[in-house]
């Protein structure tokens, strides 16, 4: 009888519990909904983070007609996996006034980062000097505002690549480039981020001026890097 009464107990509890469990279950607050591709990935670019990566390739090339008349060509390599170090090489084109003799002066540049140093080439040899690492990681795209509200004939494609394409209207420029001095038109975007929506791949602008247009692209890289640093 002693055996039977606490069976009876026992289930009688778990009853209980389980009713008691349902209650709480229906006052639990509803998921939230779910987020859309676009969403998405405006959240893979907003966590972006330069040291889970080995560095970028940038570009920004202005056209006079179909003539490249300037550029400005960044490849960063980098080892975040230890004591961070950095190879970045820089190569930049400028259009010489008329009659000032070469039409085009190139200039290219190479710089190391190692131990929150910068290593620069001067007077014939490596010169090595205190340097912030936020300033030598520092990112040209990083105060693009991400708003739908800054963007128009939104197309999105997920095949191999969530890809998204945009046109920035030209009253929304100043505010999409977060920059009072832009004068800028006819912007158009292209953006990609990976498949499963975890990466942020490239950014690609193009746009208008008086005279001239004008085309940037960053793309992240995280292939492998072999880095010598200068003694």
């Amino acid at each position: 009888m002693r055996k039977i009464r606490f069976l009876t107990l026992a289930v009688a509890s778990v009853l209980l519990v389980t009713g008691c469990n349902k209650d709480n279950g229906g006052s639990e607050t509803p998921p939230d909904p779910e987020k859309t591709n676009y969403e998405k990935a405006l959240a893979a670019v907003s966590s972006f983070d330069i040291e889970k990566t080995n560095g970028y390739d940038y570009s920004l090339k202005q056209y006079l007609g179909k003539d490249e008349v300037n550029s400005d060509v960044i490849s960063l390599r980098a080892d975040f996996s230890g004591s961070i170090t950095a190879q970045k090489d820089e190569t930049l084109k400028r259009l010489n006034t008329y009659g000032s003799g070469e039409q085009f002066t190139t200039t290219q540049v190479t710089t190391y980062f190692s131990n929150n140093m910068i290593c620069e080439y001067k007077n014939g040899q490596w010169k090595w000097s205190n340097y912030k690492k936020s300033d030598y990681f520092a990112i040209s795209i990083s105060s693009i505002k991400f708003d739908k509200s800054y963007l128009s004939s939104l197309k999105e494609d997920l095949s191999s690549k969530y890809v998204l394409t945009a046109d920035v209207p030209d009253e929304k420029v100043k505010e999409f480039l977060n920059s009072e001095t832009a004068s800028f038109t006819s912007v158009s975007v292209k953006l990609t981020v990976s498949a499963d929506f975890t990466n942020f791949e490239s950014l690609e602008l193009s746009y208008f001026q008086t005279n001239t247009r004008s085309e940037m692209k960053f793309e992240v890289y995280r292939g492998s890097v072999s880095i010598n640093l200068p003694n």
